[in-house]
């Protein structure tokens, strides 16, 4: 059967999804039975329907086949599971929080693709006037179910599934790549997963007690330990981590951010203790002098304008944007227009290539940058001189050249083009809001300038959540799709 090798991976994925309520569920079900909190109800629902997802699951990976995925079908398996998950997550959402289901897919949309912008802010819905509550009003269990999410779509419900579920294989290399993967940790893609699934466990380890001895409470630290190093952005809070007020708190969630959004490569030499591979790592140098820059930039912003207090908290949005992170410890939407912009554009390059973090990514950049150098110098060189890119000491293919400037094209036409549509929406307020907002959904970072909420309109909410999705896969993915149903239409 031509859908057995399709139905088969489905199944492995459906199994991880199921985690995502199956875990929640069992912590709320204890922890109503602990302290008497109301949750009985949420965590049975969740539960229920998190063990139907799971049989369901089970049962279609049991469908075998000896076909493997060609690459055009898992680039196409991947994208339609990134579009109908939270379609799929979203029926729960909306039954137990209660809320229309543009705003439950909204919420689970930001979650899976760890961008971290929220409906819950107290408002009525823009979709029937029922009320969405805050974050804070929210069960326990919910919450972490929000995380969960997050934490799993962090690292990839395709490489979860591949690291802990599916036999090695052509088909598992080529879901592998067809989620934005390029790198391998080890020689085989199965193995590569398995090792970045370790990593990832270890650092929201350490990002939690980063927390909890930053003196935050335990349930919070988990919770944004896992947000944290999935450059994903929910909080427990309804003003983020600026609910805290500590600056041992904001440190602790800027090293969770950095965790996450420095290259696995990377992480594996310094957890290995292999700092001389680690100080040559172009990435990581190239992401220390953005950082660098950038925040020298946004103080002298905040200087020149005569704001001082702002200083901390400035250094703080300069990290959460550039890593894509999305932690928030100031009001983005009353900020002024140059630091604002100066976000929009961290959002935009993102963090590594290899990492949690969403954006161009700054790999691409590098390379965007060495061409640009190459041609300057060429104006001076002899006719027919043979051009070599060189990234850290490896040669890039002209192959690879014209996948970074396609994604870089394409990343910013989204991003004008879905500025425009959204700002349509939004016409009393400066258009420099909307291009915000909409970096922050197609770089799936979560920082809002106040566009995002329960009250937005739908119109709105749907291009943020299309940018979301844009974002996750790269934009170049969906255009693949886009390509090959054109070519069959003709």
């Amino acid at each position: 059967m031509a859908a057995a090798k399709y139905l088969n991976y489905v199944g492995l994925m459906l199994v991880v999804i199921s985690s995502t309520m199956i875990v929640p569920g069992i912590y709320g079900t204890f922890y109503s039975w602990v302290t008497g909190a109301n949750e009985g109800l949420v965590s049975l629902y969740l539960l229920i329907w998190g063990g139907f997802t799971f049989l369901l699951g089970v049962l279609l990976g049991k469908i075998k086949s000896h076909e493997e995925l060609k690459p055009y079908e898992s680039l196409v398996l991947t994208v339609i599971i990134w579009l109908v998950i939270p379609i799929y997550e979203s029926i729960p959402f909306m039954e137990i929080v209660n809320i229309p289901f543009i705003d439950a897919l909204f919420e689970v949309t930001s979650g899976w693709t760890t961008t971290g912008l929220t409906i819950f802010t107290g408002q009525p819905s823009s979709w029937g006037g029922g009320f969405v509550p805050t974050v804070e009003m929210l069960p326990k269990t919910v919450l972490l179910w929000r995380s969960m999410i997050q934490w799993v779509g962090g690292l990839g419900i395709v490489v979860f599934t591949i690291a802990f579920l599916a036999h090695p294989g052509v088909s598992v290399a080529q879901l592998y790549l067809a989620e934005g993967k390029y790198e391998k940790l080890e020689p085989s893609f199965k193995r590569t997963a398995y090792k970045m699934g370790l990593i990832y466990i270890l650092i929201t380890l350490i990002a939690t007690l980063g927390f909890i001895e930053a003196g935050m409470p335990v349930f919070d630290s988990i919770n944004h330990a896992m947000t944290g190093v999935a450059t994903a952005g929910f909080s427990v809070k309804n003003n983020s981590i600026g609910e805290y007020h500590s600056i041992p708190i904001d440190a602790a969630a800027v090293l969770s951010m950095v965790l996450g959004a420095v290259s696995f490569s990377d992480l594996r030499y310094l957890f290995e203790f292999k700092l001389r591979n680690l100080a040559r790592s172009v990435e990581l140098r190239a992401q220390i002098l953005l950082w660098s820059i950038s925040i020298l930039t946004s103080i002298y912003i905040f200087r020149v304008l005569g704001i001082k207090h702002m200083g901390v908290n400035a250094i703080f949005q300069v990290f959460s944007a550039s890593t894509t992170g999305g932690f928030q410890t100031m009001d983005i939407g009353h900020s002024p227009s140059s630091f604002v912009f100066l976000l929009t554009v961290l959002m935009l390059l993102g963090g590594s290539a290899f990492s949690t973090a969403g954006g161009i990514k700054i790999y691409r950049i590098v390379i965007a940058a060495k061409v640009t150098a190459n041609e300057v110098k060429n104006v001076f060189s002899p006719i027919g001189r043979l051009d070599i890119i060189k990234v850290g000491g490896r040669i890039i293919s002209d192959d690879m050249i014209k996948k970074s400037l396609a994604v870089i094209f394409s990343y910013i036409a989204a991003w004008m083009i879905s500025s425009i549509f959204l700002a349509t929406y939004f016409p009393h307020r400066d258009f420099s809001a909307s291009a915000f907002e909409v970096a922050s959904a197609l770089a799936n970072t979560g920082l809002s300038s106040g566009i995002s909420s329960a009250a937005a309109p739908i119109g709105a909410k749907i291009i943020l959540i299309l940018d979301m999705l844009l974002g996750r896969l790269e934009v170049m993915s969906y255009l693949v799709i886009f390509y090959m149903i054109a070519e069959k239409l003709k």
